[in-house]
């Protein structure tokens, strides 16, 4: 009998504590206005140049819309002083705007350049292409695996993609 009581004794007491242990339910606690994101990472233009011959990207302040098509077009002014003088190098050639565009017809990107592609390096090339993905990426276009299409005057490079050769 000593031994029922004392059972039903701890038996009741476990049943007390866990009745105790619940969460009691409240009303909506109002926190303040939702998050809000920085507007800060969206002032960025990622560019890539070449730091000891490996493909490396910069981040560029920019005031201005920031598009892909733009993205290329300081890609083309080469690395600032700044960037030069922590030993960024450019294969592309510099001091002349282009007029870059970027069409996408069947789903991969096309950026045409008035340069002749015979005298870019596979590093250049890759600094478009990477510039590219990156400019279209923060406008939340999807980039196929296949890389993109980079067309000049003389030839078109197809799969282009964001790495160095």
């Amino acid at each position: 009998m000593k031994l029922r009581r004392r059972t039903l004794t701890a038996l009741a007491a476990v049943a007390l504590l866990a009745a105790g242990c619940g969460v009691q339910p409240t009303g909506v606690i109002p926190a303040g206005p939702a998050p809000a994101v920085s507007g800060s990472r969206f002032d960025l233009l990622t560019l890539y140049f070449l730091l000891d011959g490996q493909l490396a990207p910069v981040q560029r302040s920019w005031p201005g819309t920031r598009t892909p098509e733009v993205a290329l077009a300081q890609l083309f002014t080469g690395p600032s002083d700044e960037e030069q003088k922590s030993g960024y190098v450019s294969q592309l050639p510099t001091g002349v705007s282009p007029q870059v565009e970027i069409t996408s017809a069947d789903g991969t990107p096309t950026v045409t350049v008035p340069y002749p592609l015979r005298k870019l390096s596979t590093d250049g090339l890759s600094q478009i292409a990477c510039t590219t993905i990156a400019a279209l990426t923060a406008e939340g276009q999807f980039v196929r695996t296949g890389g993109i299409t980079v067309a000049g005057p003389d030839l078109t490079a197809t799969q282009v993609g964001c790495g160095t050769g």
